[in-house]
């Protein structure tokens, strides 16, 4: 039999075979298992509310101006972040109480309405008595991704590895200005309705209301010159 017969004989055989196991491993499932999540689900940035505060070392004379620039900068975070007012924790005391006095001036040469500043009594057993302004805030931690890899060529379940979404999560967290942002959106401000005014004002008189015309506002770009 020559080789050309041999061929014949055998090409229908592998062919088959080939044919049964596309059909075997067509039957194949992939393992059940949760339905993939988002990445946004899978590293959910949750903002947790803790407290930012200084102390402030009680002593005869006005505020250091390192107090000063401490209370500065509280006044600047609290202003961008804060939730709520502003706590100031008195120790008791004659000098306590005069401490806590110049913080209360220094918060209104920064521009903090007073009205918003809660006074409490506070104590540190054994220690320096010490002033305490502090504002609640929110934090937001970044996930950790340097512990959520996975074997990234394991494909036959078609799922998401498992730090899918996480650099983007910690980019984000590192991101954010104000994690409240995170709890819902943010109240907006009274909208600027003086210019609708005026024009409803021109509409109801009669008058033309559109602007004036401005020569710097014209459309040509340049201008002939006769010779």
């Amino acid at each position: 039999m020559s080789w050309t017969d041999r061929l014949r004989l055998i090409a229908p055989v592998a062919v088959a075979g080939a044919l049964s196991a596309c059909a075997s491993m067509g039957e194949r499932t992939a393992p059940a298992g949760p339905p993939p999540r988002l990445p946004t689900e899978q590293f959910k940035l949750t903002p947790v509310q803790g407290e930012e505060q200084v102390a402030l070392g009680v002593h005869p004379g006005p505020l250091s101006a390192d107090q000063q620039q401490a209370i500065a900068a509280l006044v600047a975070h609290w202003r961008v972040t804060g939730e709520g007012p502003m706590t100031l924790r008195v120790p008791p005391g004659d000098e306590g109480r005069r401490s806590a006095d110049l913080v209360l001036q220094q918060l209104a040469a920064d521009g903090v309405p007073l009205a918003t500043v809660r006074q409490e009594p506070f104590s540190v057993a054994g220690g320096r008595p010490v002033v305490v302004l502090a504002f609640a805030r929110y934090t937001v931690t970044p996930p950790d991704c340097s512990t959520q890899w996975s074997n990234l060529a394991s494909t036959n379940a078609n799922r998401p590895y498992g730090a899918f979404g996480c650099a983007v999560a910690s980019n984000a967290a590192v991101q954010l200005a104000d994690p409240r942002d995170l709890l819902g959106p943010q109240p907006e401000t009274p909208a600027d309705n003086s210019r609708r005014q005026v024009v409803i004002g021109k509409y109801r008189k009669g008058e033309v209301t559109g602007s004036e015309k401005d020569e710097q506002a014209s459309g040509a770009v340049s201008r002939a010159v006769g010779k």
